[in-house]
């Protein structure tokens, strides 16, 4: 038989409660009795909160920021930077300044991945929540590197689902609607993880690109009267907080991301490319009808939002969805292909995305899934909001998919419940 703290605190209560009762009905503490009665019910009433605060296995709940430097449900708020994490300017200084040289060390022989609870090449590393199936579901998806700083990438069966959000769904806007059927004609990939720093540098310090060098710092609250503007000096390796390799690559903007999924392309010989609208979504969802990949509601447990954390969290702290697929919810918006179109209505068929000038705004791209800063209904799985194609934002980076070519495909995903899609198709 085990002994828990609930059973010590509950021993506790009942000794401390006796002792001092048989100490009143033998005199002893006659002459102290209104101290007394109140040592007992202070007694009762702090016993009371501990056992309270307890949990089922005996462990105290002391709540959601001592849990998190436990290493709890992976929600450790980052420190904010003060005066003395600060270079000059303000800037915060970062854990890594040789992204490369990390890098190098981090993913020997293409496989070891460090920090965050980041997986390597399908072994779970770390303890993040969320994700129905999570644990089954890891071997069920191949997953593949082509070299040593490329993504991990995970095959993704072909399948059918429901895009976007009728009137009756939580938070729906109509940008979301209609909801459209869409169908994934074949197997493809895409990245488990949204691209890190180090694996952005890796295209930087091959290639000599230079990508934003001035980002907007959603660390500061816009106001109507005060806009957010760029910050000269602001960029990928200097976001604004502090960051690590592990973390998702932030400031950079749409063409940076169409920078890198080229040189992505040109290196491995392969065909990566930004998900479209369509992909993403169905990526998301991973066979999910509501508001979000893990069920009805998220919360600071499973997702990085609504500022939650000071910037990022480091790749993989939070589970997976059920194709795998980490932080498909918050942490950064991610650029996919798409130009801007206020609606889904009248769109290209199946997966095409928006590219016509003519029938969208190709001077802002679609970003997916919100991130840090963005509130619970910004980070649905049907959620849909745009930038500027140059923009670059501390809160904004990317993930990327690439089409398979003769590998065997994967059990296509089971049908969506058309019962389901006509209760949303609303609009």
């Amino acid at each position: 038989m085990s002994v828990t703290i609930v059973d010590i605190l509950f021993i506790s209560l009942l000794l401390c409660a006796g002792g001092v009762l048989v100490g009143l009905e033998s005199g002893a503490l006659a002459a102290h009795k209104i101290k007394a009665v109140v040592s007992v019910s202070t007694l009762c009433a702090g016993a009371f909160v501990a056992y309270f605060t307890v949990d089922s296995e005996g462990k105290i709940d002391w709540g959601d920021e001592i849990k998190a430097e436990q290493g709890e449900g992976g929600q450790k708020k980052k420190k904010k930077v003060g005066a003395a994490e600060t270079g000059k300017g303000g800037t915060p200084t970062e854990r890594d300044g040789k992204d490369g040289k990390q890098a190098q060390a981090d993913l020997k022989d293409g496989k070891k991945g460090t920090g965050g609870g980041l997986e390597s090449d399908g072994k779970k590393k770390g303890k993040g929540k969320g994700g129905a199936g999570a644990e089954n579901d890891v071997a069920l998806f191949d997953t593949f590197r082509d070299c040593k700083l490329c993504p991990l990438m995970v095959k993704l069966p072909k399948g059918e689902y429901a895009m976007g959000a009728g009137s009756g769904s939580l938070g729906a806007q109509p940008t979301e609607g209609p909801v459209t059927p869409v169908a994934i004609p074949k197997d493809f990939a895409v990245s488990r993880f949204e691209i890190l720093r180090r694996e952005f540098h890796a295209f930087v310090a091959e290639t000599g690109y230079k990508p934003a060098n001035a980002c907007i710092n959603d660390s500061v609250r816009a106001t109507p009267k005060k806009p957010l503007k760029p910050t000269k000096g602001l960029n990928y390796r200097k976001p604004g907080f502090v960051q690590d390799g592990t973390d998702p690559v932030v400031c950079i903007s749409w063409s940076d991301a169409k920078a890198y999924v080229r040189w992505l392309s040109d290196k491995t010989g392969g065909t990566y490319h930004l998900l479209t609208e369509a992909e993403w979504e169905y990526a998301a969802r991973a066979g999910a009808s509501g508001p979000f990949a893990m069920g009805a509601v998220v919360n600071a447990r499973n997702v990085n939002f609504d500022r939650n954390w000071t910037g990022t969290s480091p790749t993989g702290t939070f589970g997976p969805n059920r194709f795998t697929l980490r932080e498909v919810h918050g942490n950064v918006a991610e650029w996919v292909e798409d130009c801007w179109h206020p609606s889904l209505a009248g769109g290209p068929d199946g997966i095409i995305a928006w590219t016509d000038p003519n029938k969208a705004d190709c001077s802002r791209r679609s970003v997916r899934g919100g991130s840090w800063v963005s509130t619970l209904l910004q980070v649905r799985s049907s959620a849909r909001a745009s930038l500027p194609f140059g923009q670059a934002r501390n809160s904004v980076g990317l993930r990327v998919a690439k089409v398979l070519r003769g590998e065997r495909e994967l059990p296509a995903m089971p049908k969506r419940d058309e019962t389901l899609v006509s209760k949303n198709r609303s609009r």
